[in-house]
Formats: C-alpha cells, structure tokens, sequence
C-alpha cells in the first residue's frame, strides 16, 4: 500500500486538503485500488471500465426478393455485382414477416464502411431476427448462419469488411408461418478499451494507493500528480515468491518521495510500504 500525502512547506499534512492526484505505474504491476478514508466520498474504489463502442444502425435501402430456384442453388444475388434495383423495398425495423410458406428470399443493402470504422478492434452485425433460418453474406462471402427465430444473431465480420461500399445479404428460408428477416439491423464497433484513469482526492490531506505485483522481479514506478504540484513518484521493487521472506510483515519497505508544490505552498508525499 502507499499512503499518500499532502504536505505543507513545513512538511506538515494539511489537513484541509482536498486536491484531486492523479495516478500512474509502471513496471511489473498494477494499480486495484485507491481511497482516503471518506465515508462520505462518492469517488471509485476501483476502477469502472467505461464503455468503449458505436452502434450504428443499417436498416435503410433494403430490397429482397422471392427466389424461385431450389434451396440449395448457387445464389447470385449475394454477390456485390449483382443488380437488385427493380426489386421490392423492406422495411428492417419490422416483424421479419415479409416471407409466405414456404418461401426463400435474399434480403440486401449497401452500407459504407470508413478506414476509421476498420481501426475497431473487432465489429459486429447484429440482426434482430431470421425466421426461420439464414445464412448472412458479407461481399459474396459467409459471416454465419442462423437457425433460431427467435434469437438476434450476431456475427464478427470486421475481416469481410473493406473502406467503402460493402455489400450485405441474407438469405432467408421460411418454413413455417411468416417470416423472414427483420426486428433492426446494427453494426457494433468495439474500440480498443481506454487506460484507467486512476485517481482520487486526498480527505483530510491523505489518500492511499493499493498495487499488486505480478510477482517478476523488476521496479514498479508509481507517479502522482495533481494540479499546481509537480509529481512525486515511488519506487517500489518487485519480487518473486521465492524472493519474499516466509511472513509478509517480516519485509518493511518504506520509500518518501516528496516534490514540492509549484507555488511553494504544498507538497505531495508518497510512503510506500509491503504489507
């Protein structure tokens, strides 16, 4: 754990402080929690990941189309050549009861696709119902198939994505009753999760970081900062289970590192200690 603290030119702690420090490490560790004793205070413990995604919505300029050929024909209309502009337009956001029994069709679109979209981590196609089942297309290509009406299918097609106008098919098979595709159609991209922000204010002029090692040897460097003060760091050495001695409380560390505040006022301490 490491106490930290707010300090006047004296050295003294200053009570009344309440300055918000900022926390960053380095090396063979991690940071799982910060706090300051506040009953009162609002502020994590740990920290939130927040989410990291956009969903956009593909539910304009769709068309399908009733197929007369057998199920298991080679379908042209998947193909991003192919032309579908005297086809019947669908409403996506709809019941997916488009389709008759027994009845086949290709439901298609156009979406467009920036090089920003593909710096996503990964990108999903949800759609929100194929009745009865589905094979989902992305430029010619399969993304997946689909064989539970009552689920909203969702495929990983960030691979079967290129800049620009790509092409998305699906097609449906209804066996029973109405059918057909329809309930939203959305693409999710999934950013690469932010750095945690670890922070918290001191209570009372003090405050407490808690680091875990990953137990390799090295230094972790553990950095403060906070507005008007010029960080402060800790310098604390990891060690390997067969480096520690038999009980934890036989292995004190104490490291103060102090950095005097930019206006001369206050100062930030840092007391470092192996519990």
């Amino acid at each position: 754990m490491v106490a930290v603290s707010v300090r006047d030119a004296q050295n003294r702690i200053v009570p009344l402080g309440t300055n918000l420090i900022h926390f960053e490490l380095s090396g063979p560790g991690k940071i799982i929690a910060v706090g300051n004793g506040d009953p009162s205070c609002h502020e994590p413990d740990t920290w939130v990941p927040k989410d990291n995604f956009d969903v956009v919505p593909e539910n304009d300029a769709w068309r399908y189309k009733v197929l007369s050929h057998g199920k298991n024909s080679p379908f042209p209309e998947i193909e991003p050549e192919f032309d579908d502009s005297d086809w019947a337009t669908v409403d996506m956001q709809g019941g997916a009861d488009s389709l008759k029994k027994p009845e086949q069709a290709v439901f298609r679109t156009k979406i467009l696709i920036s090089n920003h979209d593909l710096t996503a981590q990964t990108v999903e196609l949800q759609i929100g119902r194929i009745d009865d089942v589905g094979r989902v297309y992305i430029n010619g290509k399969l993304a997946g198939s689909s064989d539970d009406w009552t689920s909203s299918p969702i495929f990983e097609v960030k691979s079967l994505l290129h800049a620009g106008t790509n092409t998305l098919a699906i097609v449906v098979i209804n066996k029973d009753g109405s059918g057909g595709a329809g309930r939203g159609v959305t693409l999710k991209f999934l950013k690469k999760p932010t750095a945690p922000d670890w922070q918290r204010s001191v209570f009372n002029g003090l405050a407490q970081v808690i680091l875990q090692s990953t137990q390799d040897p090295g230094e972790m460097v553990l950095t403060a900062r906070a507005n008007h003060l010029a960080p402060a760091t800790a310098n604390v050495q990891s060690r390997t289970p067969a480096q520690l001695p038999g009980s934890m409380f036989d292995r004190p560390q104490k490291i103060r590192v102090c950095c005097k505040c930019l206006s001369a006022i206050n100062e930030i301490t840092l007391d470092a200690k192996f519990l």
